[in-house]
């Protein structure tokens, strides 16, 4: 890093032993994603296979800012577009801790998602952004008819634009 307190910082959490509890190690690779652009900690800890891994990364993560912590891109494909619907539901369960509007957006996308489980989480995760008074009348229903539900996607998004 440019700056030698933020390059300080970052030497230390490297040097910082292995064998951290998931959530730890998961904000160690975050704050090393942030201090010092190309580690690859937080990326390998987002494609684990074992979910006890992945997700306390992917919610330090998305606390931190996706785009800050440079792993926008790697979420998106390897949650957001993943084929296996276990990591999409994982992404919707959290995306809304980033305080960027695009894990809403992306959120949103899944509301379209071929499996009902994806559908179900992600619509629990965003309905409480839409106003109460507009909840009832986006019509959203996770596991009602396809086109009555593409259509109500639409409305929520609106919704989450506001007027």
């Amino acid at each position: 890093p440019d700056d030698p307190a933020a390059g300080e910082v970052a030497a230390r959490l490297i040097g910082r032993p292995d064998g951290l509890p998931p959530g730890l190690d998961a904000e160690r690779a975050v704050l090393l994603s942030i201090l010092t652009p190309g580690d690859e900690r937080l990326a390998t800890l987002l494609r684990a296979a074992d979910p006890g891994i992945r997700r306390p990364a992917l919610l330090a993560a998305a606390r931190r800012g996706f785009v800050r912590t440079r792993s926008a891109e790697l979420v998106r494909d390897e949650f957001v577009r993943s084929k296996d619907a276990i990591r999409r539901s994982e992404f919707a369960e959290v995306a809304l801790a980033d305080p960027a509007v695009e894990g809403r957006t992306l959120v949103a996308d899944l509301l379209a998602d071929p499996e009902a489980s994806v559908r179900v989480v992600a619509w629990a995760s965003l309905a409480s952004l839409v106003p109460p008074e507009l909840r009832a009348s986006v019509g959203y229903d996770p596991i009602g008819p396809d086109a009555d539900r593409a259509a109500a996607v639409e409305r929520v998004r609106a919704a989450l634009r506001g007027p």
